[in-house]
């Protein structure tokens, strides 16, 4: 091994992302490797590209809080809520008017619940002083419970035609879904 390939390793191994670079790239050739023919394939590489957005926008929610050395533990329960909100505005509205002006209000509905969430939270941690792993914790809790309260357990269906192609549609071949992380993470 070159100096130069040493120092470039070594590098890479001195940081956690560098790590964590190497772990991803291990396993996914760990498992091309067990199972190339199901692995690789076309059907499991699409099926991943519709998933992997939703865990990578929770992760980009995160990151701000994780930069300024914070912690939040609601993310989930307030993804969890806001998708309810806009899911029960699409299911009620569908039959006022288009169902593109619904999708914008569920989606603008979905985002002040996002807000409200966060400025709880903000009240809880920076005006009353708890520590941000316990109020995040917390409110975690609470964000689920009104969200299970509000659908009674049940999962939310019947969505209009319009809301299909934002989870289900792809753009010259590339899931939206990852269209629309891509375009979150640029911005």
């Amino acid at each position: 091994m070159t100096q130069a390939t040493a120092s470039t390793v070594t590098r890479l191994f001195a940081s956690p992302e560098g790590r964590l670079a190497v772990i991803v790239v291990a396993v996914f050739v760990l498992m091309a490797g067990l199972s190339p023919d199901r692995f690789l394939s076309v059907q499991n590489l699409t099926s991943m590209a519709f998933q992997f957005p939703e865990f990578a926008i929770l992760a980009l929610a995160m990151t701000v809080t994780m930069l300024t050395g914070g912690i939040d533990l609601s993310v989930v329960g307030i993804a969890n809520l806001s998708a309810i909100v806009a899911a029960m505005i699409l299911t009620n509205m569908t039959g006022s008017g288009d169902g593109v002006g619904v999708l914008v209000l569920a989606l603008g509905a979905a985002l002040c619940v996002g807000l409200l969430a966060g400025l709880f939270n903000g009240i809880l941690v920076a005006m009353l002083g708890l520590p941000p792993i316990l109020a995040t914790l917390g409110s975690g809790l609470i964000f689920t419970g009104i969200a299970i309260a509000l659908t009674g357990g049940s999962a939310v269906m019947g969505f209009p035609v319009a809301a299909a192609w934002i989870g289900n549609s792809t753009i010259f071949g590339v899931p939206t879904p990852l269209i629309l992380f891509a375009l979150l993470a640029v911005g």
